[in-house]
């Protein structure tokens, strides 16, 4: 009798455990949690006071001389706002240095001059899944490192303080993308040094555009300002 109550026992037992191993029924997906929308970083506009930039143009061309060990840089002036490369969060801000011109990329938390804001507006560009052209990464690579040399987009030269001499001229090699075997891309495009400055002349600009969304350049002179 009792080894019939085991018995018994241990098949109830069993069951149980064979129940519990059963595949549960498939349950419904939940449903995904919606997020508040959140405008992207680079949609958002920034415009500062001219004067707020021209400080941190100062700041951040005092950092550069103290990191090339360098002479402390003259005190930046005539500030002028330029229109490029379609980043709303970016500012693009040109300043009188002496007898050159810096142009620098500003955002809200940082400062890139020259061609380290070229950089930045491309590599924002292709985050928003934004490529630019030729025509227009020619536009904005000019602005940053030529300035205030005009630059040829295709169609017509940029505007600067020394538009004026290109006043009239028509030609120019058109901005082009070229992909090389070894990665990466290379920009060309041409900007013109007016007469009577040194290395006057029409020049050709090499930007090596890399896959990992790097400006490099490959031909660098010492006329640039």
């Amino acid at each position: 009798m009792l080894h019939r109550r085991l018995s018994l026992s241990l098949l109830v037992t069993a069951l149980h455990s064979f129940a519990g191993c059963k595949p549960s029924a498939p349950s419904e997906p939940a449903a995904p949690t919606v997020q508040p929308a959140r405008p992207a970083e680079s949609a958002r506009e920034f415009r500062p006071a001219l004067d707020e930039s021209l400080r941190r143009i100062a700041d951040a061309l005092r950092q550069r001389a103290v990191e090339e060990d360098a002479a402390a840089p003259e005190a930046p002036h005539s500030p002028r706002r330029i229109a490029i490369g379609g980043v709303p969060a970016i500012d693009v801000v040109a300043a009188r240095v002496g007898e050159r011109w810096t142009v620098a990329a500003i955002e809200h938390d940082r400062v890139s001059l020259g061609l380290a804001g070229a950089e930045r507006i491309y590599q924002l560009r292709e985050q928003a899944q934004r490529p630019m052209s030729a025509a227009e990464l020619a536009r904005t690579v000019g602005v940053l490192l030529y300035y205030p040399y005009p630059v040829f987009d295709g169609t017509t030269w940029s505007d600067t303080p020394l538009s004026n001499q290109s006043t009239g001229r028509t030609s120019g090699a058109i901005p082009v993308l070229t992909p090389k075997p070894q990665g990466g891309r290379d920009l060309m495009f041409s900007f013109f040094i007016p007469n009577g400055m040194s290395g006057a002349g029409d020049h050709f600009a090499h930007i090596r555009v890399t896959d990992s969304t790097m400006l490099i350049d490959m031909a660098p002179n010492p006329e640039r300002r």
